[in-house]
């Protein structure tokens, strides 16, 4: 069994305020094409963006968003909950790089017009939402219909990865091509009883998705704080645990690394901490932002020792 170290290189910590809220986070995180970390909290309402240098910034605030997603050209789109207007109410946002904000959906409350709770974007700005636990499609000039159906059951997660759509339905992901051709590339990877899970199973879900450089399908398993792999033979590893008051929502590869953002709470409260983890190719680890507390106490860091490969 493989271990390793998780070496603490660049820590931020902020004295945000993350209030105790019972609501799943975000798992929005994206590279650039600069190299600049963009990152979701739902809790402080905040885009964050982590550059280069390691300088964390505030880059668009009031946005109440659990997803992004970054375009060639680098604009960010994010799925705005209105909460000032109204519950149920949903924007899509174009932020430019140099942070000009313009709306691709205006507000419009939820339904089967436009549902922004889950939602995933190809690259002709054609947005694909769920509603009423189908799969709609709307394209760039607001024509809208249903695009897919296969009873699905409590989707949790739609994204765009390597020009096909994929769909989490709870103990399945779902892989849909340009033809709408629909088949299942992972599946019997939710624990019915999980131990390490958020909330004593509430969310006994997937959040985030991604694949890596080889093609495999990585997954943040927040109901049971760990993120898996599924090989393409369908192998399912395990390669990383959030020890102690940490919950993954997000993954990302990028560059050969892997990046998770992860979600902390105390039993009892709502998510109060945030922070995003580093996976490089060699197994080192690097805790590259911190916010918030759990159970009123600052965020502490120290060297920890976890399993690499729990299989």
């Amino acid at each position: 069994m493989k271990r390793y170290l998780v070496n603490i290189v660049s820590i931020i910590t902020l004295g945000v305020h993350c209030s105790s809220i019972l609501a799943h986070p975000g798992w929005g995180i994206e590279h650039d094409s600069k190299g600049n970390l963009f990152f979701t909290d739902i809790v402080n309402k905040t885009i964050w963006k982590l550059d280069n240098d390691g300088k964390l910034s505030a880059f668009s605030k009031e946005k109440w968003s659990h997803q992004l997603f970054i375009d060639n050209n680098d604009n960010i789109y994010i799925c705005n909950e209105e909460y000032k207007i109204g519950n149920g109410w949903n924007s899509l946002i174009k932020i430019s790089p140099d942070g000009y904000e313009s709306y691709i959906i205006p507000p419009t409350k939820r339904g089967i017009e436009f549902s922004g709770t889950l939602i995933a974007i190809d690259d002709s700005e054609n947005v694909y939402y769920e509603y009423d636990n189908n799969v709609y499609k709307r394209t760039s000039e607001g024509k809208y219909s249903l695009y897919v159906t296969e009873n699905f059951n409590s989707i949790s997660n739609l994204d765009f990865l390597n020009s096909n759509l994929y769909v989490v339905s709870r103990e399945e992901i779902f892989q849909v091509d340009r033809n709408k051709n629909l088949s299942v590339i992972a599946k019997d990877f939710i624990n019915s009883n999980p131990i390490d899970g958020a909330y004593e199973g509430r969310y006994n879900m997937v959040a985030g998705i991604d694949i890596d450089d080889e093609g495999n399908l990585v997954l943040a398993y927040y109901g049971n704080s760990r993120v898996l792999k599924i090989l393409k033979d369908g192998t399912i590893k395990e390669i990383y645990f959030a020890e102690g008051d940490w919950y993954p929502m997000g993954v990302e590869y990028n560059d050969n690394n892997l990046y998770i953002l992860e979600e902390g709470h105390a039993q009892g409260d709502g998510p109060t901490a945030l922070r995003v983890m580093k996976i490089t190719d060699n197994g080192m680890t690097d805790i590259l932002v911190a916010l918030g507390h759990i159970g009123g106490k600052s965020v502490n860091y120290e060297k920890i020792e976890v399993e690499k490969d729990r299989y």
